[in-house]
């Protein structure tokens, strides 16, 4: 999802010495704007994000730790959650590598495999055969080079890998 901005005022009359801002599930949580180690002086503040990034379906946790010389709330904490709706699938290419016109092997550690499914590589659509609920055959298209061979399974979950074209021998 879309970063979330946080804010850290300083509402003391001392500078506040910020250390460290992590999240205890930096996996589906993480820190994507993130100052610390930074001084914030008397009055101002500075923000950080955090990107959700679920692993899993359902509802998911973190904690957020704040690590300053605040006298009183250090550290400070609080809880984040999200819901999951997709869960990205671990993806295994045969080959990984491979002209254009190569029909790859893809198979996923999630079986949300289906009619919808669809892949492309460097935005370039591919042509996709669905073998089983985890595994699809994916056709390099034309125009194709070295990227990410993206994977938009039928619950419109994106998984990707690197895919490396080479030229024919």
């Amino acid at each position: 999802t879309a970063p979330k901005p946080y804010h850290i005022a300083n509402e003391g009359t001392a500078n506040l010495s910020l250390t460290s801002i992590t999240s205890s599930n930096p996996a589906e949580f993480s820190i994507s704007l993130n100052p610390a180690p930074i001084t914030i002086n008397p009055s101002t503040e500075i923000d950080f994000e955090i990107i959700f990034s679920p692993t899993g379906i359902g509802l998911r946790t973190a904690t957020i730790t704040i690590v300053s010389n605040d006298a009183d709330e250090n550290p400070y904490t609080f809880n984040v959650q999200g819901n999951g709706d997709c869960a990205s699938g671990t993806l295994t290419f045969l080959p990984d590598n491979g002209p254009v016109g190569t029909i790859v092997n893809v198979t996923s550690s999630t079986s949300n495999f289906g009619g919808s499914t669809t892949a492309s590589i460097g935005g370039i659509p591919a042509s996709v055969t669905v073998i089983a609920a985890n595994e699809i055959e994916v056709t390099i298209p034309t125009g194709a080079s070295t990227g990410s061979l993206e994977i938009n399974d039928d619950l419109g979950c994106l998984s990707s890998g690197l895919f490396t074209i080479i030229d024919e021998l």
